[in-house]
This record gives structure tokens, C-alpha cells and sequence, in this order.
């Protein structure tokens, strides 16, 4: 009925508004809701929101709402693929098996897959191998939380507490991982000359994040040194990470005789420094 833009339906005896009366609508062979479907697309829709809402207990349902979307069997595609006009960007879903895939594009023709979840262990698999952290970190306050990665180089140097000028070098390694608050490293210093003018105790400075301040020191180190004269009395040296600080100095210990420290005069120009060990940020 044109005049009051409805849709009437003859139901035998009577006419009715066709909204009110059908109450169901079985096998149709294609629905297009604001577009066109075809023999591709048998269901199709162009809109700009969708709402579904869960039946209440009120009205006689039970306020749940699940979606059920099955394939024909685990071999086949059941997804969602996510678009830019038309051009395929992410999809999810269970991609040729039963586990879960997340996959993205840049250009819906080359896909990577991110993430998959294992469906008989229910494990995490990262199939390119990488998971990517911020390069400025976001600390959590949980102890059960992973909030950094960071791997690199970084180049130590042979100083002293007056430091000296003209040091000189053959080699100046150092690498590091951190994991958390967790930092493993490992330098190699050479010296070619120890130079002039230093006083104090011999420092290898250059570590890559400064440790934290519980005390004096923090970490004991794994240490080999060469061409180094150590004072009378000391027979053992060790690594020790200066806390608040980025630095490593290195203790003596020896019978009956107080601990001390390496100092700058007991380096030679061609002293040989190599330590490997943990501390904490």
C-alpha cells in the first residue's frame, strides 16, 4: 500500500501488514540487506552498525548470546577476514586446521602469521620466532609480568676514580641482553696504553643501564685479568657492578689482608680486562 508505505499480505481471509504477520522466512536462496547478493556472497549486507543483544531471562530467554559458526571439517577455512576495500589486511580464525591463527597483510597478497594458538595443548605459538617490545620500556608492577626484551653492544672503557688521559686500546668489546630487570653482559678490554695522569681504583665503565642502589655493590662477576700488578698481600680478584651506577671496579681479597680495590697504578699498557655476569636495574 504505496499511500501508507507498508506492505500488506493476503492471508486467505484477511489483510494483514506483512511485518506483523510472517513470522518466519526459511531457505531463501540469497538476502541482500542495502546491497546486492550473489551466488558468492548468498548473505549480504552494507550498513554501517550491526546490533546484536542477548534475549532476557524477562522476555524468555536465558541473557546469553553465542555465536556458532561451524565448518564442514578440520581441513577446511572457518575465519574472519578483515578488509580495506576489498583487499584482505588480518584474518582469524581456524585456517585449514583446528588451531587458532591470527594473521595480518600489508597488501592481501603477502600474509604473516602472528599468532597461533595450539589446539590440542592450548600452547602459544609465535611462528615468525619474534615478539617485539617497545624500545622505551613500560614496567609492570606485577612480578609474574615480562615488560621487557633488549638485546645490543655497547663499548666499555678503562678509567679510574681521577681519570686518566690518553688510554689507548686494542680491543673494546660489550654485549648485553636484558630481560626485565635482569641484565647479562660481557666485556673485553685491551689496552694499548693505560695513559696518564689517573689515580684511584681502576674502573670499566660503559655498562648499559645503571644498576640499582641496594648497597656498595651489587653483582660479583666472573673475571679474568692479565698484565696487572696487584698490591702485596692480595692474591684473588673480582668483578663487583658500582650500584646507582654503570660501572664495574675490581676487588682483591688476600690472606689477613682488608679488601681493597685494583687501582689505576697497578694497570700496565697492555693490561687485559675481560669480565661476564648479571645484575638488576
Amino acid at each position: 500500500m504505496a499511500d501508507e508505505g507498508t506492505l500488506l499480505l493476503w492471508n486467505g481471509t484477511a489483510w494483514g501488514d506483512f511485518f506483523s504477520t510472517v513470522t518466519s522466512i526459511q531457505n531463501l536462496a540469497l538476502l541482500g540487506v542495502g546491497t546486492t547478493a550473489d551466488t558468492t556472497n548468498r548473505l549480504s549486507a552494507k550498513l554501517n552498525n550491526t546490533l546484536f543483544v542477548a534475549k532476557t531471562v524477562a522476555e524468555g530467554g536465558d541473557g546469553n548470546l553465542r555465536y556458532k559458526l561451524s565448518k564442514e571439517s578440520s581441513s577446511k577455512t572457518l575465519s574472519f577476514l578483515l578488509q580495506d576495500n576489498f583487499s584482505g589486511r588480518a584474518e582469524i580464525g581456524l585456517t585449514g586446521d583446528d588451531d587458532f591463527h591470527f594473521k595480518v597483510s600489508p597488501d592481501g597478497s603477502t600474509w604473516y602469521e602472528a599468532l597461533k594458538l595450539i589446539a590440542s595443548s592450548g600452547l602459544v605459538s609465535l611462528p615468525l620466532g619474534q615478539l617485539a617490545f617497545p624500545a622505551t620500556q613500560n614496567p609492570s608492577s606485577d612480578p609474574n609480568t615480562l615488560d621487557d626484551y633488549e638485546e645490543g653492544t655497547f663499548t666499555p672503557t678503562f678509567t679510574a676514580g681521577t681519570p686518566p688521559t690518553g688510554v689507548t686500546y686494542s680491543t673494546q668489546l660489550g654485549y648485553y641482553t636484558k630481560i626485565g630487570n635482569q641484565v647479562d653482559f660481557y666485556l673485553r678490554i685491551v689496552l694499548t696504553s693505560k695513559g696518564s695522569g689517573g689515580a684511584g681504583n681502576a674502573t670499566l665503565a660503559g655498562l648499559p643501564f645503571s644498576a640499582n642502589n641496594p648497597g656498595a655493590t651489587i653483582a660479583v662477576c666472573g673475571l679474568n685479568i692479565g698484565n696487572v700488578t696487584l698490591a702485596a698481600g692480595y692474591a684473588q680478584a673480582v668483578a663487583l657492578v658500582n650500584a646507582g651506577g654503570t660501572s664495574v671496579v675490581i676487588g682483591l681479597n688476600g690472606n689477613n689482608v682488608a679488601i681493597g680495590f685494583t687501582q689505576w697504578s697497578e694497570a700496565n699498557n697492555t693490561s687485559r680486562f675481560v669480565v661476564s655476569g648479571q645484575y638488576f636495574v
